[in-house]
């Protein structure tokens, strides 16, 4: 008996481990089956965005230049270069999104990744600064003046993600001071860098909405808002305070993901 009772033991733990082995491969290939999936779709989005949305933008640049060659009128043409920037802009953005959905993250890729970090960086700046002058002159054609200085360029540690948000960030902070900011007095932006982070102030008169109502909402009846959240979950710091007449922001973007953000941002997912 004292030996049945021993191989029974003995038994099931070894079933005990035999199922805890299936439970934990059938997991894994669960798993890797998602991934799997999630990598095909990925790439089919990929495929449509190349095969059409990029196509379209190219023949939109096309378009314009040839208009542009065509048109006398030294306004218009700063209006079609306004217009071609903007498309050039799209389709740089479409082309990053589709190396990033292509984009199978090795070891390998990550070490030429940080090789290749100062190249990273300049053409950050590079691309930073086009952005800047297409929404001046932008705000120039709506009538709006103001300063845009710039301290300092993007550190090396910088990565992709905190650049294309600070990129998207200032398109969208332009765009708001367009459709909230008095046109008749300056606006003024300040972007600056420091060995952590990316810092966009902005400080600008805000237009009386008539009818009673003032537009003190003008930071968050916007796609700001949905900024907002997106620096925030990568770490960064949101302050803003807006009265009747002004608006005034200040954010801060970590070159980084923290690691506390990058922990709840898994939680989050999970």
């Amino acid at each position: 008996m004292g030996n049945g009772g021993s191989y029974s033991f003995a038994a099931f733990v070894v079933a005990f481990i035999c199922i805890g082995g299936i439970i934990k491969t059938t997991g894994d290939t669960r798993a890797e089956r998602q991934k799997n999936l999630s990598m095909e779709s990925n790439r089919q989005i990929a495929g449509r965005l190349h095969d059409y949305t990029t196509n379209d933008l190219t023949d939109i640049v096309m378009l314009v230049e040839h208009m542009r060659r065509n048109v006398p009128d030294e306004a218009t043409r700063r209006q079609l270069d306004t217009v071609r920037d903007t498309a050039v802009d799209a389709l740089q953005h479409t082309r990053q999104v589709i190396r990033t959905l292509r984009a199978e993250e090795t070891p390998a890729e990550t070490s030429s990744a940080e090789g290749t970090s100062r190249t990273a960086s300049a053409a950050s700046a590079r691309t930073l600064r086009r952005t800047v002058d297409r929404c001046r002159r932008t705000l120039a054609d709506m009538g709006m003046d103001g300063d845009v200085l710039v301290f300092g360029r993007p550190d090396a540690s910088m990565t992709a993600e905190a650049a294309s948000l600070m990129q998207g960030l200032v398109r969208e902070l332009f765009g708001n001071i367009g459709r909230h900011g008095d046109h008749a007095r300056p606006y003024m932006v300040m972007i600056s860098y420091t060995g952590e982070c990316a810092v966009v102030e902005t400080t600008n008169a805000i237009r009386d909405a008539g009818d009673g109502e003032s537009d003190t909402t003008a930071g968050l009846r916007s796609g700001l808002a949905q900024y907002r959240l997106l620096v925030e979950r990568h770490g960064g710091t949101w302050r803003e305070s807006c009265t009747r007449r002004r608006w005034t922001l200040r954010v801060e973007i970590p070159n980084t993901l923290p690691d506390a953000a990058r922990d709840a941002r898994w939680d989050r997912r999970g």
